[in-house]
């Protein structure tokens, strides 16, 4: 780093980052007038309510399925119950590990063996998305209390994939 690059600060956004929520915002934009011009459209074609309440659902229900059959895969994995760590007694989850080990092996196999397959597809990037757990909802990986962390970090070693 030369000592010109020393005093100067990091932008607060990236311009990539800044490009890119600037696109997402043009195409929600896009997307809600779209929808509205076709509820309109309906509306003034047909003047019926029936047809009106059929578009409706149909726009939706890929959006609801997609929303309750995700919640039911991620919730029935890795789901981890530490007693003195957790909000209640009472636990949430499909597949339930009994302890640390069984519940960090399951964890380290999954990066291992399905993230594996993926990166050799082409994923660059994946995210846990519940941190910690969350009342009854013991997936998190860190206790509710946080003060202990139910997976090891990943070795080096899963990330040595035959590319």
């Amino acid at each position: 780093m030369s000592t010109a690059d020393k005093g100067k600060k990091a932008p607060l956004i990236d311009r990539k980052i800044a490009l890119f929520l600037l696109s997402q915002n043009v195409s929600l934009f896009g997307s809600s007038v779209v929808g509205f011009a076709i509820i309109w459209y309906i509306t003034l074609e047909t003047s019926s309510g029936m047809w009106l309440m059929l578009s409706t659902i149909c726009s939706m229900l890929p959006q609801v399925i997609i929303s309750l059959w995700g919640g039911v895969w991620a919730d029935r994995r890795y789901a981890c119950y530490i007693s003195n760590h957790s909000y209640s007694w009472q636990v949430y989850g499909y597949r339930i590990y009994l302890t640390k080990e069984e519940l960090n092996n399951a964890y380290q196999k999954l990066y291992q063996d399905e993230i594996g397959k993926l990166i050799k597809e082409g994923l660059s990037a994946c995210v846990y998305t519940q941190l910690s757990d969350i009342e009854d909802e013991v997936n998190g990986l860190l206790t509710y209390d946080r003060k202990v962390c139910k997976v090891e970090p990943l070795s080096k070693d899963i990330f040595r994939f035959n590319i």
